[in-house]
């Protein structure tokens, strides 16, 4: 065969034709999808934010009952901290002011997809060059 068929040019034309229309739709749904994606993470570093500020906050409140609870523990006898249920009761409610809230590791920022390079004009040529 020399060149493509006058059938067989008209075929590869709805070919190509399919293909570049499939590759438009292509580029705009991958458009579609990377512009949401970054809106969704934009919104998540928002909420991520606020969280761990919420954290910190909670984490510094904690930390100062804590020592105030130290303090009045430690200003209590032996004998109350070791043997009396209000001790015990006391201990164990302290500990709970220990306890710290873990902050939220932010994701890393997406990447965005693309659609392949297609290049039409170069594919199924008619004819051997030359």
């Amino acid at each position: 065969m020399k060149s493509l068929s006058k059938t067989q040019r008209v075929e590869r034309d709805a070919v190509l034709n399919a293909l570049h229309d499939a590759h438009e739709k292509l580029e705009a749904a991958i458009g579609e999808r990377n512009a949401a994606v970054m809106a969704a993470h934009e919104a998540l570093s928002t909420s991520v934010e606020a969280f761990n500020e919420a954290v910190s906050n909670a984490n510094t409140f904690a930390s100062n009952i804590h020592e105030a609870q130290e303090g009045y523990y430690d200003e209590r006898s032996d004998k109350w901290r070791d043997e009396s249920d209000a001790g015990s009761s006391y201990a164990d409610w302290m500990s709970r002011y220990e306890e710290e809230v873990e902050a939220f590791e932010e994701p890393e920022e997406p990447e965005d997809l693309d659609a392949p390079d297609v290049d039409l004009d170069s594919l199924f040529p008619e004819e051997p060059e030359g």
